[in-house]
């Protein structure tokens, strides 16, 4: 990947050597199971700018790649390639912050010699920790001082790991009494091009020049070596500034992000009361007595085509049938477990005979993935949409509920129109393979 800022390329010198990268379709997860609390170690990266149906995917996505696997990363956080910001409203509506930055290149740098009594140099061992409480300073105050030293113990604990390597090095400004007065990282990827961390002063020795002696001589350290690049990344104003007149000059395109701390769990979601009466059908849970229709539709193989479950013995259906019916009541009165799915049943009003079931999956705070089935007498008779359709409205009417989410085979032409019927939008498509054939999976979002 190469992003014309270098913001995003760069960002990646430190995910590499610190936790994974990985490609996924439409975008790159970067994840750092070490320090899950770091909020750009652990983010989405997109290969393009977010759209108006973008909110509940992009979040689904990270809790299927990232929150579920770490739970610790609470918080929500985005980048995406290229110079658009999308549209972001959604996610504005959300609580999210949108950031814009640019990063700054040179080759060579100003000299800027440090104030009368203040020396830079690297930093020796036994001083790391005086950087931390240097980077201590800097703290936001949304995030508590006990989380945001455990956040900067194990970011500096790959900084030195990356210093051993011999790829580069945490730079101090020392007072005449030998205090560490402020301080800033500099490592490279191998490939000439290197990217600083944090330049951070402390609050009283700050505008009296040190930040800029700090970065040109840390900078000229490292262009006497094996760095051809400097990069430095800024918001556009303030610091690019300060940047400006060291002889670092913007790269054209910006980097955008989203990011949004971790949030109470919504009150969502919750079933609607059932059974639930829909024209032709009702919604109820699903009971020991539907065994033999329910075996006989999962069983049908022109049915279970497109379909991700396996066909259960009775055995295992029986007991199946009872734990959705038990999890249906509960999930009546109470959120059911976040990454759980509760299986209702689709009946037919005029006798209550099972003929299908929807599955939702609660799979994020205030997000549902669905998934349904029906018998194939019951379907191209309008009775999928009938079901659906209140149940949708219903979850989405609850204040929490942020969004519904639905995956098809690209073939499964009937199931794209009726989703498309019931107000869900496509927002990605992945080459996938499935029960051993290469396939096409869609998703779709509705909020």
């Amino acid at each position: 990947m190469q992003d014309p800022s270098l913001v995003w390329t760069t960002d990646l010198i430190f995910a590499r050597a610190a936790g994974e990268v990985t490609r996924e379709a439409g975008f790159w997860c970067i994840r750092t199971p070490s320090n899950p609390t770091y909020w750009w170690g652990n983010f989405l990266l997109f290969d393009a700018a977010p759209g108006p149906a973008d909110p509940t995917h992009w979040e689904a996505l990270f809790v299927q790649h990232i929150a579920g696997r770490q739970p610790p990363s609470k918080h929500r956080a985005f980048g995406w390639l290229g110079a658009e910001p999308g549209d972001v409203s959604g996610f504005l509506e959300r609580g999210y912050v949108l950031g814009r930055c640019v990063a700054l290149s040179a080759e060579a740098l100003e000299p800027r010699p440090a104030p009368a009594g203040v020396t830079v140099r690297p930093l020796r061992d036994d001083e790391w920790a005086a950087a931390l409480e240097v980077e201590l300073t800097d703290r936001d105050p949304q995030h508590s001082e006990a989380d945001y030293r455990s956040y900067l113990e194990a970011k500096f604990a790959n900084y030195r790991r990356l210093r051993d390597a011999g790829r580069g090095d945490w730079h101090g400004a020392f007072d005449a009494e030998r205090r560490l007065i402020a301080c800033c990282g500099l490592f490279h990827d191998g490939t000439g091009l290197g990217r600083y961390q944090s330049v951070v002063t402390r609050p009283e020795w700050r505008r009296r020049g040190v930040a800029s002696a700090l970065v040109s001589q840390a900078g000229a350290r490292a262009l006497a070596g094996t760095v051809k690049q400097l990069v430095i990344v800024a918001e556009e104003e303030g610091p690019a500034r300060l940047y400006g007149q060291l002889g670092f000059t913007p790269v054209d395109t910006p980097a955008w992000s989203l990011e949004r701390p971790g949030q109470p769990a919504p009150a969502c979601p919750l079933l609607p009361e059932l059974p639930l009466q829909a024209g032709p059908v009702r919604l109820r849970p699903l009971r020991r007595s539907d065994l033999e229709p329910f075996q006989a539709y999962r069983g049908d193989p022109e049915v279970a085509r497109y379909q991700g479950w396996a066909r259960m013995s009775p055995v295992q259906a029986a007991a199946f049938l009872e734990e959705m019916e038990a999890l249906a009541q509960r999930s009546v009165r109470s959120p059911w477990p976040e990454g759980t799915w509760v299986q209702i049943g689709i009946a037919r009003a005029k006798d209550d005979r099972l003929v299908g079931d929807i599955g939702l999956l609660h799979e994020a705070p205030g997000q549902v993935q669905l998934g349904f089935t029906l018998a194939r007498e019951a379907q191209g008779r309008g009775w999928a949409k009938a079901a659906l359709q209140p149940l949708c409205d219903r979850l989405l009417g609850q204040p929490g509920c942020q969004g519904l989410r639905a995956m098809s085979d690209s073939r499964n032409a009937a199931s794209l129109r009726l989703l498309a019927r019931l107000g869900f939008a496509e927002v990605a498509r992945a080459e996938v393979v499935f029960a051993g054939e290469a396939c096409t999976d869609v998703t779709l979002v509705r909020t």
